[in-house]
């Protein structure tokens, strides 16, 4: 298991997950000591990350209303 604090929500997850696709959170993992009792903190607003911790889990979901989507698109981005 794997944690990572998003702005101050803690996220827990696998290696699987986070390295299931050529992504930031893949870069992470190789320069991140992930065994240390401190999470890795990413310094982004965490409303968003669920959406894309799901995707990253083969879910495809998405909000339903255009903000929100217009959001999640820069935070993916």
């Amino acid at each position: 298991m794997i944690i990572i604090n998003v702005g101050g929500i803690l996220y827990y997850t696998t290696l699987e997950t986070l390295t299931s696709e050529p992504s930031f959170f893949s870069g992470l993992v190789d320069c991140q000591d992930l065994s240390v009792e401190e999470p890795p903190f990413i310094d982004r607003d965490p409303m968003f990350f669920r959406y894309i911790l799901n995707w990253l889990r083969g879910s495809f979901v998405l909000p339903e209303d255009d903000q929100s989507l217009k959001e999640l698109h820069v935070e993916a981005k």
